[in-house]
């Protein structure tokens, strides 16, 4: 059986760079930056199995049903059928990277949209929700708890011991976070500004 928080983190990647597209002001070049690496996601699985069968070639390996046999030492079997079925990864990773791509250009009209109209560029766009400044990593925790009115520890327990439960779904969650969303931008006084 495969692990459904890893299914369900290759679905979330495509969308999660998006995301990031969307909550960041970036540039053109960022976007553009953003849309090749949701290209390269998507075409990976593609591009291990065709690694996976040139090196069965050049090995002089040999397929029997699906499992490749290669001459002596032969180490590297089980790891060129593990690339040779790296394709099946893109039944998951290709819709997700689509989605992730629309969701950047979209994201990249809206910004070319937005920078046309005069006066516009003045106003800085307000993000929904600030990392913390008083952070231990990255401003997540704090960030949490100060807009559901949780205690910081208890939100750092939980964050830990679900990354403990389910490992891959909370740590590229949490990365997700640290990139798409700014740090709150410092208080200063009107005097200083």
């Amino acid at each position: 059986m495969i692990y459904p928080p890893f299914i369900l983190t290759l679905l979330l990647i495509g969308p999660a760079i998006a995301g990031i597209a969307a909550t960041r002001s970036l540039s053109i070049r960022g976007h553009l930056r953003l849309l090749g690496l949701c290209f390269c996601y998507g075409t990976l699985p593609l591009v291990i199995t065709w690694v996976g069968l040139s090196l069965s070639d050049r090995f002089g390996c040999e397929t029997e049903a699906i499992i490749f046999h290669c001459p002596p030492p032969s180490w590297h079997e089980n790891l060129l059928s593990g690339m040779f079925f790296a394709h099946w990864l893109g039944i998951l990773t290709i819709p997700s990277a689509v989605l992730g791509a629309i969701g950047i250009l979209l994201s990249l009209m809206l910004k070319t949209k937005r920078s046309r109209i005069p006066g516009d560029s003045l106003q800085r766009s307000r993000a929904v929700f600030y990392r913390s400044r008083h952070r231990v990593v990255a401003g997540v925790c704090a960030a949490i708890a100060a807009r559901s009115k949780l205690p910081i520890q208890g939100v750092r327990i939980a964050t830990a011991a679900l990354a403990i439960i389910i490992p891959g779904l909370i740590w590229l969650l949490y990365l997700w976070f640290w990139l798409a969303f700014p740090l709150e931008p410092s208080k200063t006084s009107p005097r200083e500004a």
